[in-house]
């Protein structure tokens, strides 16, 4: 027979590993893409995100669901644990997306204090 301390231990022990944190749980690869312009085609395959030498590096795959070429701006935006900027807007990089690509978008943060990155793209014709 379990008595009531070691069964009020087991369900602290299962409430500890089973705890995923509000903010991990409603996150998705979606939620960190902003879209501007004409951006629905693209849909994301795979989103990586490491530390590398203490810097955030990101690679994004994403892959373009139409039959024509389109144009696109993107940029990383880097942020700290509570979703303030740690550095100013980087430039936006041009890139051609061909009809049916798969192609990566790759960030690497410019500061040690970014903890976490939206990318914003700009899709046009």
């Amino acid at each position: 027979m379990i008595n009531r301390q070691n069964f009020i231990a087991s369900l602290l022990a299962v409430a500890a590993v089973s705890w995923v944190p509000l903010a991990a749980q409603s996150q998705t690869m979606e939620s960190k893409l902003r879209r501007m312009g004409q951006t629905k085609t693209l849909k994301f395959d795979d989103l990586r995100a490491v530390r590398r030498n203490n810097l955030l590096t990101v690679q994004a795959t994403l892959v373009h669901q139409a039959n024509r070429d389109m144009n696109i701006n993107y940029r990383f935006k880097w942020l700290d644990n509570s979703g303030m900027k740690v550095a100013d807007d980087e430039v936006w990089n041009p890139k051609v997306i061909y009809a049916g690509q798969t192609f990566e978008l790759t960030g690497i943060a410019p500061t040690p204090m970014a903890t976490d990155f939206m990318i914003e793209i700009e899709g046009f014709n």
